[in-house]
Order: structure tokens, then sequence, then C-alpha cells
């Protein structure tokens, strides 16, 4: 999972066209990549995005044609990401398809924090040693049952829209 805010509204249309194009075409014709997905925050202030990638292993990242291809750049728009933020996670095969008429919700906080919560999580242990602490909530819900959780602001929890269908591998 890759999120990030971008800094510069003039230009935030053509990166968008570019990363749910261009980047992620590139990315899935390297062996590994199986999904990605482009999402925009809902619960967050300003354009916070988040994308969602499938692979089989962490070797994808290791390969000739990702290397090739700058790896993580953002060819031209370095300068207006922050907040980047790249997290790898073991207990999804592969990420589901989320619709326009679904939500995807993310959250952080440990299962008996979300006590009463509603929303069926599958639970992800991080990959990386640094964030061995901290699993990581994903699950799909209905538009309608994404509204219902954004009124009431009751948990902690990060939602949000697709921005693309998800795309899969060549």
């Amino acid at each position: 999972m890759v999120e990030c805010r971008f800094n510069d509204p003039a230009r935030e249309s053509a990166w968008n066209d570019w990363y749910g194009g261009e980047r992620l075409g590139e990315l899935l014709a390297v062996p590994g990549f199986l999904t990605s997905q482009r999402f925009i925050a809902l619960t967050r202030p300003g354009n916070y995005y988040l994308t969602v990638h499938s692979l089989e292993s962490m070797m994808a990242f290791q390969t000739p044609e990702y290397k090739a291809m700058g790896g993580g750049a953002f060819k031209g728009f370095q300068g207006c990401i922050t907040d980047w933020v790249r997290r790898f996670f073991n207990g999804v095969e592969v990420a589901p398809s989320i619709t326009p008429n679904d939500r995807l919700v993310i959250t952080d906080a440990p299962p008996e924090a979300l006590k009463g919560c509603p929303v069926p999580f599958v639970w992800m242990d991080p990959i990386e040693e640094k964030d061995k602490s901290r699993v990581r909530g994903l699950a799909k819900i209905a538009l309608s049952e994404a509204e219902d959780l954004l009124e009431q602001k009751r948990w902690p929890l990060d939602i949000y829209s697709p921005m693309i269908n998800q795309r899969l591998s060549t």
C-alpha cells in the first residue's frame, strides 16, 4: 500500500491521469505485480491518496523490469508528493476490487479498539520489522454502509473512494 498527499493543485489532474494510467500500466507489466487500484480518502483532510497493489512476492521489487522503470519514482511529480508511505502486508492474497458502489475501509487501530464496529475486517500482518506491532484491517463495504460510518465517526477508520477500477497485470 502506498499512501501520499499531492500539494500542487495545478498539476494534480495531470498526476492522477499519469499515475492511474501510464504508471500503473508500467507497474502491472513488472513480473510479480498482480493488481493495482487507486483511491482518495473521504476521512482525511486534503487530497490524501492510497494505491493498493497485490504482489506475488516482495521479489517484484528486485526484478530488472522494476529497476529499469525507476522503481517508485514519480516522473517529474516527485516534488509535489508529501507524506509518502509505503507499507507491505500479508493476509490478503489479492486485494478486493472496489467498484464505484463500494468503499474501501482501512484501520490501523487494534481490533479491541473497534468494539461494536460492523465492518468485516480482514486483518493483515505487516511484513517489515519496523511495523511488526501494527496490524492493519482491510474491508470492502457497500457505499450505503460507508455513508452511515461517515456520519457516525465512532471508530478510527479511514474510508476511501475508488478513483479507477482495479487493474490487472498484463
